[in-house]
């Protein structure tokens, strides 16, 4: 994992969503670049012995050449245990009918994260979370606190996350 690109600070986060919820639940990751976080939740999820319905869902555009080749490459071995949806976050979410664990990693400024956590909030059911919850991102963090004001959960802040129980 350490040769996989890639902005990973959140293994608290994940190793505490795999251990909340029951084999059989759904988790999403959207924006998922080459895969190194994905890799650690299926690791972590392999190692509590439970099987999760996950989903990477990213649109592999504007990226460095290549990249859904590397995310390919890197997640290959863990094939059965994930499902990849190549598409735009907002489009791909009214594919769904509800989620258990949606996490939020695509775009970082406002108008993009905005329209991310409104296509996403319907529909998840148990946690909506999501990355670069830093200054160093005002939109990001603009577009949590308009939407979730305080209650928002900071637990996770230390990791760059936001999160939001439902």
């Amino acid at each position: 994992m350490d040769k996989i690109n890639g902005f990973f600070t959140w293994p608290n986060l994940y190793r505490d969503m795999v251990n909340r919820f029951p084999s059989g639940s759904t988790f999403v990751e959207v924006g998922v670049l080459e895969g190194q976080s994905l890799i650690f939740l299926i690791q972590q999820m392999i190692e509590a012995d439970k099987h999760f319905n996950i989903y990477a869902v990213d649109h592999f555009e504007d990226q460095s050449e290549g990249l859904l080749n590397k995310f390919k490459s890197n997640l290959m071995r863990y094939g059965k245990y994930y499902n990849l949806i190549v598409g735009k976050s907002v489009e791909v979410a009214n594919s769904f009918e509800s989620a258990d664990f949606v996490f939020i990693d695509a775009a970082h400024d406002y108008e993009n994260v905005k329209a991310d956590i409104e296509a996403w909030l319907p529909k998840t059911k148990g946690v909506l979370a999501g990355h670069d919850y830093f200054r160093t991102y005002p939109g990001v963090m603009r577009a949590v606190d308009e939407k979730f004001e305080e209650r928002v959960d900071k637990d996770y802040e230390f990791e760059g996350c936001w999160l939001i129980n439902l």
